[in-house]
């Protein structure tokens, strides 16, 4: 028997009956000593048969409460299951299937998708993954095949529900031909990571036709998973895909309602530049997003070995740190001053270039350059700037 909890935890005692080892020495208010713990055994190790994958680590200390269960030779087991095992159905999926996903439709019917890595028959990567509704029947579930969609290696299916936005045109009275965008409130996607070949696959639910169809190709490498997640800011709601990776790097892509944006390129200026990151992994698994309360959400990533050592790795826990300028609309370029002291912000929508100085790695802003006070120029359609020498082009 040893205490367990408190200041006394690791003291051997007495038995279950032994009340004065445990006791805490080290506050004392009206009589009561607290950081107490109690008398029981101590935990049973169990050694089973396996074999040994990795050397073994030290592990950090652990910190006991004192209402910590103990180890029990013989725990309960639950006779309850939450699931009929009684009449399984059966999901006719011919191949090495690799994941799968629901949704509802608009009526409430239920739709699976089940990605296929594999052709078993002739073992190409190169077959279809299958859509199949579901519907309650008389003798328990009815599946039914609805659509076979042409993939390469597909290496799960992510269900995300995110707003789509599409050019409208109309002629007006006077003959011009004027377009706006108007975007849905959410849509059903499907997200299918190929692992073979450069681009993977983003599907759209089509409410009138039943059916998948294509929206993009979206720019992957060797991605494992994918998860979506969706950020409610104080004014908008952003939705991103994390994209697990094979490798060195994976992704995340941020939906701007026509395309997912990764990082910022030459190809995303003046267009929607708040685009995606490359993040720093090993050969990750997967990632998920962690809710940290009121402060911005946590990144899970979850990671296998190393390509080169073949060592494992452990899982990494990112946080998201944004800080909020004003007067900078549309960034489209950020260059700094060959002495490292300056930095600058091309703005195009707010027509502003934001001006910084950079001390110590920290950024302290200055004013910006505006028509304000620079009446002799205008900044409208800026898209680019350069620093030479002491010249801002």
């Amino acid at each position: 028997y040893y205490c367990y909890g408190g200041d006394q935890h690791g003291v051997a005692c007495t038995g279950s009956s032994d009340t004065t080892s445990c006791v805490g020495l080290r506050t004392t208010s009206n009589g009561i000593k607290y950081e107490g713990g109690r008398c029981t055994r101590s935990p049973k190790a169990r050694i089973s048969l396996a074999p040994l994958g990795d050397r073994l680590q030290k592990s950090r200390p652990a910190k006991y409460a004192i209402d910590d269960p103990v180890w029990i030779d013989t725990p309960l087991k639950s006779t309850l299951v939450p699931l009929d095992l009684n009449n399984p159905v059966q999901i006719p999926v011919l191949g090495g299937a690799s994941g799968m996903d629901t949704f509802l439709d608009a009526a409430g019917a239920t739709y699976l998708i089940v990605s296929v890595f594999v052709n078993p028959t002739t073992f190409s990567h190169e077959t279809n993954s299958v859509l199949f509704r579901l519907a309650g029947s008389s003798t328990g579930v009815k599946v039914t095949e609805v659509q076979r969609i042409p993939t390469n290696g597909a290496h799960g299916a992510t269900v995300m529900s995110m707003p789509f936005c599409s050019s409208v045109c109309i002629t007006e009275l006077n003959g011009a031909f004027l377009c706006q965008q108007e975007c849905s409130a959410a849509d059903t996607f499907v997200f299918i990571p190929f692992h073979d070949g450069p681009t993977s696959l983003l599907l759209r639910w089509d409410e009138q036709a039943k059916v998948l169809v294509e929206v993009l190709d979206v720019p992957t490498a060797k991605p494992v998973s994918v998860t979506g997640f969706s950020y409610v800011g104080p004014a908008s709601t952003t939705h991103y895909a994390l994209v697990a990776q094979a490798g060195a790097a994976s992704t995340m892509l941020r939906w701007n309602g026509t395309q997912f944006l990764a990082a910022v390129s030459p190809e995303t200026f003046s267009k929607d530049t708040a685009g995606g990151q490359v993040l720093a992994t090993n050969t990750a698994q997967k990632m998920m997003v962690v809710e940290n309360g009121a402060r911005k959400p946590l990144l899970l990533v979850s990671q296998f070995r190393e390509a080169a050592t073949f060592l494992s790795r452990p899982a990494t826990l990112l946080r998201a740190q944004t800080e909020n300028i004003l007067g900078i609309a549309t960034p489209t370029r950020i260059v700094i001053h060959p002495n490292g002291g300056y930095l600058y912000v091309a703005g195009y929508e707010s027509q502003s270039i934001g001006v910084f100085s950079l001390v110590a790695g920290l950024l302290f802003a200055s004013d910006l350059l505006t028509v304000q006070n620079a009446p002799d120029y205008t900044f409208e359609g800026l898209t680019d700037i350069a620093v030479r020498g002491d010249l801002l082009y």
